[in-house]
């Protein structure tokens, strides 16, 4: 497969604090080299949004350790394989702003079991272990599912206040 290292599929980034249902999809390869492009990306996408430094890093760091994740254990650090990642803003039913990150591959699922599994404490795990219960601290939901030979790590961070 041969593709740049990202493709914007589509912006639509019209007065992004002002306006429900912005939405970015991109797509990269599965290789570690894209994720400082996606980290910028989400970086961008938070601070436009007048999110504080400190909530722009940690989202960051869960989407960089999602895609990460999906480079190393669904496609196995093969590249050539492709990423997709949406970010959308959308209101709850409640009308509160949340911010929507969904990651699609084609890799081998990740067991259930890891996402469901009790929180251990961070020095128990190993420095490759540490990825999804950082997500898990971080985000306000996490879900997972795989559909159609396409699995799907959803991600949302609740904007409280903005």
């Amino acid at each position: 497969m041969e593709t740049s290292p990202m493709t914007y599929l589509s912006w639509d980034s019209n007065g992004l604090g002002n306006k429900m249902n912005e939405e970015i999809s991109l797509e990269f390869e599965s290789s570690t080299e894209n994720v400082p492009l996606v980290s910028a990306v989400v970086n961008n996408f938070c601070s436009d949004l007048g999110l504080d430094k400190l909530q722009t890093y940690r989202i960051e760091l869960c989407v960089v350790e999602a895609c990460v994740n999906v480079i190393e254990h669904a496609y196995k650090e093969e590249p050539g394989h492709k990423v997709r990642l949406v970010i959308r803003v959308e209101k709850d039913n409640k009308g509160e702003k949340k911010l929507l990150f969904k990651l699609y591959d084609r890799g081998i699922p990740m067991d259930l079991k890891f996402l469901h599994s009790p929180e251990p404490e961070l020095p128990s795990l190993s420095e490759g272990g540490r990825g999804l219960l950082i997500i898990k601290k971080f985000m306000d939901e996490v879900n997972y599912y795989s559909q159609n030979g396409e699995n799907v790590l959803v991600m949302v961070k609740k904007l409280r206040g903005k």
